[in-house]
Formats: structure tokens, sequence, C-alpha cells
């Protein structure tokens, strides 16, 4: 629809286009009554055999987007499908938007909270009703001269996710900078999602940035999954540390940490702005789990080689000891609190350090006898096919007539995790698990290594393509 003057679509006549999407088109349009309004065409395919169930999906999904009545969400005003495809009518705000805002630098915490105050209400409002926004970004923040913010093209993510099924394959459903680590999951979107995204807008109005940025949606999807958001701070010297402390709250990976409303996160942010407590600065850290075996790694010291010498497992080990129940217990506990540290010390994400515990003893490599600790892999099996972000459980079993004091999970010379101060007192076997999230496409070679104080095993080797 380049030539869009004197286009009609319905009842409106299109006078030229002020805005294109990837899923769609914005244009400048009057009503029969001649009412200037925005009319938004969504892409569709109305040759496609399943073109009837995507439009009656539109028309359930555009209702309950009309039914929220709030002053700072923008109303939908009209709604309906023709030839050029399904489309959505809104009152014109001709003040720009919120990224035209960002665009002239950074916003001062008094002018940022401003906004954020109004689009924490309008989600609030949104999410009473459970409907989830999905895609927050400035370029969906319109503005008035009058100082209101209108929070527009709600579920629109959503109702387009049907056409990128058969139209456009491939298409992320969001916009990758905004998006919350349960959305790249492809997990259920519930009212933290949109937290997360407004923690970025914030991030974003306070210091001219977003936390992550990456010229390729899978970069960005790691970031978003393992790293943890550069403080505040970094681009702005003057942003206090509580009002950091409160939008890294915001952008925590698990969701559960996050506040539990976008009014919360607002009102913790003006609690910070005047000087008060905040819940982001009393936030109570996980209780350490003591005595479980499994301590934080740290980088190799210089004595130890990567080591490479692959060899096939043999069969399945048998039934665990009831002890080792009671481990596996402990240690899974011990990676949920961990992973609620947010992205600093992610434990049970593939290819993160844990940081160093200044009680633990470095092993050091001796000559090789016979008598020597033994591993055998019993899961998964060598050459396993696996996906990006899945949780790979493997699980190893230590044979030694002495007792074992530490296990490691490598991936060449860094530790990806490790058991350490274990004492079998003779006892064998011993079986262990690791969990492990790979997090890029590629063939990757880990290596668990036994220790018995000075004397370490023989490698043993796990392939696994990561798909």
């Amino acid at each position: 629809m380049d030539n869009a003057t004197s286009k009609r679509i319905g009842e409106y006549t299109l006078v030229e286009r002020i805005g294109r999407g990837g899923m769609s088109e914005v244009y400048r349009a009057k009503s029969s009554s001649g009412q200037d309004v925005a009319l938004k065409l969504l892409k569709s395919d109305p040759g496609h055999p399943e073109e009837a169930i995507f439009l009656a999906r539109f028309r359930q999904e555009a209702r309950i987007i009309a039914e929220l009545d709030h002053p700072h969400i923008l109303q939908m005003l009209d709604y309906g499908d023709s030839e050029a495809g399904v489309y959505i009518v809104m009152p014109l705000i001709e003040g720009g938007t919120l990224a035209d805002l960002i665009r002239q630098g950074p916003l001062s915490p008094e002018v940022a909270c401003h906004w954020l105050t109004q689009l924490a209400s309008a989600l609030d409002h949104a999410h009473k009703i459970d409907v989830v926004h999905r895609d927050l970004k400035p370029t969906n923040v319109l503005l008035d001269h009058d100082g209101n913010a209108y929070l527009t093209d709600f579920g629109i993510a959503k109702l387009t996710s049907f056409t990128n099924d058969f139209t456009e394959t491939g298409n992320v459903l969001g916009t990758p900078a905004y998006m919350a680590p349960e959305q790249w999951k492809d997990e259920p979107l519930h009212a933290p999602a949109d937290v997360y995204g407004l923690g970025v807008m914030t991030y974003l109005m306070l210091t001219g940035h977003t936390p992550f940025e990456s010229e390729t949606p899978h970069a960005m999807m790691y970031q978003h999954l393992d790293q943890a958001p550069p403080p505040l701070r970094n681009y702005v010297e003057d942003i206090s540390l509580a009002l950091e402390q409160v939008v890294l709250k915001a952008l925590s990976k698990n969701p559960s940490e996050r506040y539990g409303s976008a009014g919360a996160f607002a009102e913790d942010f003006k609690q910070a702005l005047e000087g008060k407590k905040t819940l982001a600065s009393v936030t109570v850290a996980p209780t350490p789990i003591r005595n479980t075996g499994i301590q934080v790694a740290y980088p190799p010291p210089p004595g130890i080689p990567s080591y490479r010498r692959y060899q096939m497992p043999d069969k399945p080990a048998g039934q665990r000891t009831l002890w080792w129940r009671w481990f596996a217990l402990s240690t899974a506990i011990f990676g949920l609190l961990f992973m609620g540290i947010g992205g600093s010390a992610l434990a049970l994400w593939g290819d993160n350090l844990f940081s160093r515990d200044s009680s633990d003893t470095k092993p050091t490599v001796t000559p090789r006898s016979l008598d020597v600790p033994r591993i055998r892999l019993d899961s998964p099996a060598n050459g396993s096919e696996v996906s990006v972000g899945d949780e790979v459980v493997i699980q190893v079993t230590v044979f030694d007539r002495e007792g074992v004091t530490r296990v490691e999970l490598r991936d060449g010379d860094t530790i990806l995790g490790a058991a350490n101060s274990v004492s079998l007192n003779g006892e064998s076997p011993w079986t262990i698990e690791f969990r492990y999230i790979p997090n890029t496409v590629t063939t990757k070679y880990l290596e668990i290594i036994a220790f018995r104080g000075s004397v370490s095993s023989d490698p043993e080797v796990l392939n696994l393509r990561v798909r």
C-alpha cells in the first residue's frame, strides 16, 4: 500500500502513512464523520487456508483489548478486516513518542519518574484483567503536549503471533532489547514480563542506553538470559545507588525476584528519589546452604592442564544410595537459591563461572599411578543432541578405594561446577549430578575430573551437540 492517499479501508480514508513496522503500517486517516484517527493495518495472508482461524483469533483478542479503559492507555476506537488486512483504529496523538524524547538525551530521574508512574498505572490496569502487553518499548509510548503518556499496541505481539507462523518464519515475537528472559524461552507470559520491559525502558530513560546492546537477536538473547545488566552509573555517574538498585531489581532474571507489580516498581522508584528506604535496598539475600557438598568453583590453577583424551562411557550405573538422594535434594535447593541472585552468579547457566570461596584448597596434579579415582559417565549418552537454553542433567559415578575430595565439571580450563570437600571414607561407588545449560550452538566437549587430594583421575569426556 505505498500509494495510500484516498485509499479507503472500511469507513476510513487513508491520508498518509506515518509509521511502519515489521508486521504493520500506521496511517493518518479520516473517519466518515471527519475525525482524524490513526489506523494500524496488520499484515495477513488472505489466500492462506488458516486465514479464517486467524480472523477469529484477531476478533477475540481485539475485543479483550477494546475493554482496556484507562487514561494512559491509547483507546481502541474500532477494529475490523478488509481486503488489505485486519486493522485497528486509535486516536491520533501528535506529540511524538517517548523514543523521540530520549533521543534528545537521558532524562532526569524526576522526569523519568513522571513517565514511569503513568505507564505503571496503565500496566497494572491491564494486568488486572490478565492482559499482558508483551512488547513494551519507547516507540509504543505516545506523548501529548500536556504531559500525558499513552501506552499503545497492547496485545499486538499476541495478535500477530499467528500470522508470523505462516507468513514470516523466524520473526521474534517482541523487541529483543526489551524482552524478559522467560519471553526468550517461549514460556507463558504474565505481569512480571511487563515489569521487566518497563525496567528496560526506565534504564533507557535514565542512561540513554538499553541494558544489553548487540547486533544479533541470538547474542541479545544470551545477554538477557546470562548476563547482569551494567550498573547505570557506568553511563551516568550522578545516579544514586538507591535508584540503581530499584531498576536492577525490576531487571531480575527470575520473575519472582522482580517487583510484584508495575505500580510497586514505580512506587519504589519514587521512594528512592525521595531518599527513603526501598524494597530493593532491603531485599534479603538467600540463606546459604551448609554442607551440601557443592562449593563455588574458581578458575583452575596453572598446574592443572586442559585434558583432551576422549573415551566412550561404560554401561549405566545401578541404584543410588539413600545418602545420595539427600545430597541431590540439597544440591537442587542450592541451585535454585543461587539462580535468585540474578545475573551476577548464575550457577546453573552454561559457560558462567562461580565466584571463588577463599576457604577452598586448590587441587594439584601429580604423576599418574594405577591407583587413581575412576569416573563413569551414566547420562546423557555421548553425542546426545540438546537445545540452546535446555537444562542438561549430567550424572556420573565415581569409584575410589579411599574417597575423593573434589569432583569438577569443566569446559576446557573453565570450571563450570564442582562438588568439593567430599570424603567417602572408602565408600564406593558415589553418584553425583551436575546441571549445565548451553547458551550457544556448537559441539561441546565437557570433562568431569575427580580428585583425591593431589591425585586426579583421567577426565571423563561428554560430547554434546547443541542445536
